[in-house]
């Protein structure tokens, strides 16, 4: 599900890009929650934290396997254009 993905995202940047960058952590945590709230709306409590745990875990593979500063980088440039600036720096 997209809002899981999009949840995760804001979770790991949370996790693991504030050591490589200055990160708008109030924001992230926003999106990520708010992304989080929809889901359960629509697949039910039980279902949504479970796929988000499935999800969060995937993300976080992902992470290790690009490795840490690499895929924040990756982050940064892809959300450089959005109208919300996860990214401070």
């Amino acid at each position: 599900m997209a809002l899981l993905r999009a949840s995760s995202a804001q979770s790991a940047i949370i996790t693991f890009c504030t050591k490589h960058f200055k990160i708008d952590s109030t924001t992230a945590l926003r999106i990520s929650q708010t992304a989080r709230d929809v889901a359960t709306e629509i697949l039910g409590k039980e279902q949504s934290e479970a796929a988000f745990k499935s999800e969060l875990a995937r993300r976080f593979d992902e992470v290790k396997a690009v490795g840490e500063q690499q895929w924040c980088a990756d982050q940064r440039m892809a959300l450089a254009g959005d109208e919300v600036q996860i990214f401070r720096e």
